[in-house]
């Protein structure tokens, strides 16, 4: 973040020297990032946070907190199922969700300003369409999908989500884990299909609507998938050869 805007600070001094408001720009430096792997959920720590936010909507004092933890609960669902960045979600409505297609229209609002700059589709899972669905079935009144009930937003902005799910994961117990909370989701997505299904980096790339592979990249943790299987395969070779230099010594000891 802090790279991103000395880059937008050099940009504004490059400008103010093309119109001579500055006699020269400055150069300032980026920051050295230590690059480290991304701390991504597992499945067991997916599921025992879907379990974490029944049980709180089953402790629930009131309809108000059993709601706020529903929303959640639908919020956490989106991320996972689409790998759509958190605002993408947050400022969704009912329409932009075609159940027929199983595509999610993400387009510029009066509040919100699709990243790459035009209208986009998402993908939903068939596992993502029949909870959205089943939720809508049964709140046909609401206008977003973090819907107070009323018509309105429960939420004031994507980072009161943020916040919520910080104090679920230091309840849970993983404070030090380093998972950063909503980010962490659209690392899910992406490190589940190129980690655990294999597919190719390309179309994981399209899924996720980054520009570039190497943004892709940057949310993967470790070793993927197709360096697991090409040690695999090196291992079932060197294990027949082992195998037949073992027979040979046997065979040797024998004569």
């Amino acid at each position: 973040t802090i790279n991103m805007r000395i880059e937008r600070l050099n940009t504004f001094l490059n400008w103010a020297h093309s119109k001579h408001y500055l006699h020269k720009a400055p150069k300032i430096l980026k920051l050295k990032e230590h690059r480290k792997l991304p701390r991504i959920l597992n499945d067991n720590d997916l599921y025992a946070l879907l379990q974490y936010l029944q049980r709180h909507q089953e402790k629930a004092n009131n309809d108000h907190w059993r709601r706020c933890v529903k929303l959640q609960e639908r919020f956490l669902m989106a991320l996972i199922g689409t790998g759509a960045r958190r605002s993408e979600v947050f400022y969704l409505t009912w329409n932009q969700i075609d159940f027929g297609r199983r595509i999610i229209t993400v387009y510029h609002t009066a509040e919100f300003e699709v990243k790459e700059g035009k209208e986009k589709e998402l993908i939903m899972p068939d596992f993502l369409a029949a909870y959205l669905w089943s939720e809508r079935q049964a709140n046909p009144k609401e206008k977003f999908l973090l819907d107070d009930g009323n018509g309105r937003r429960l939420y004031t902005d994507p980072m009161s989500l943020s916040r919520a799910f910080s104090r679920h994961f230091q309840r849970m117990g993983w404070k030090n884990r380093q998972i950063k909370p909503l980010h962490g989701f659209r690392a899910k997505y992406i490190d589940a299909l190129f980690n655990h299904l294999g597919i190719d980096l390309e179309v994981v790339r399209d899924l996720a609507h980054h520009s570039k592979t190497d943004v892709t990249r940057g949310y993967l943790s470790g070793t993927n998938v197709r360096q697991r299987q090409a040690i695999s395969r090196l291992n079932q070779d060197y294990n027949q050869l082992f195998k037949d230099v073992w027979q040979e010594e046997k065979a040797a000891e024998k004569e």
